[in-house]
């Protein structure tokens, strides 16, 4: 799975270039939405477009262009946390078992700090302070979600 960002799309191809499974764009494990550009998705044409995206299934989102994102507001960090919620809820029900998200930072600290409870799964305070803390980029933790 991979947040539709062109940032996190090109960080999954990176690193897995070969894979042999359909690699699928979802909005629900995209960065905070709103107010800063950098935050905005391209149009999918961009995607469809440009030859290194062919491995991405984008057929999950439902507008050319970038309808969540606003101008003028932001999303709260609960708001995202509501929208990782529900995301997870959705990966919850996929047939796979081993799955990578390639998404963001901020998204990734709504995960671990609000949505999952972390510290009573985790075997030791350090695994929980390290699932807490920043990913860095391009960072990867394995973790087993328990349903």
């Amino acid at each position: 799975m991979t947040s539709p960002m062109r940032r996190a799309a090109e960080t999954i191809l990176v690193g897995f270039p070969n894979v042999s499974v359909p690699i699928v764009a979802h909005e629900g494990c995209r960065e905070q939405l709103g107010v800063f550009i950098c935050d905005k998705r391209s149009d999918l044409t961009d995607y469809k477009e440009d030859g290194r995206y062919s491995m991405i299934d984008y057929n999950l989102i439902e507008s050319n262009e970038d309808t969540l994102w606003q101008e003028t507001k932001r999303e709260t960090m609960l708001e995202m946390a509501y929208r990782a919620e529900a995301f997870l809820h959705w990966l919850r029900d996929r047939p796979e078992r081993d799955i990578v998200v390639g998404t963001h930072s901020a998204w990734l600290m709504a995960v671990f700090n609000v949505v999952l409870d972390v510290d009573s799964s985790a075997s030791s305070v350090e695994e929980a302070e390290h699932l807490h803390s920043m990913f860095s980029t391009g960072e990867v933790r394995s973790v087993l979600l328990d349903w």
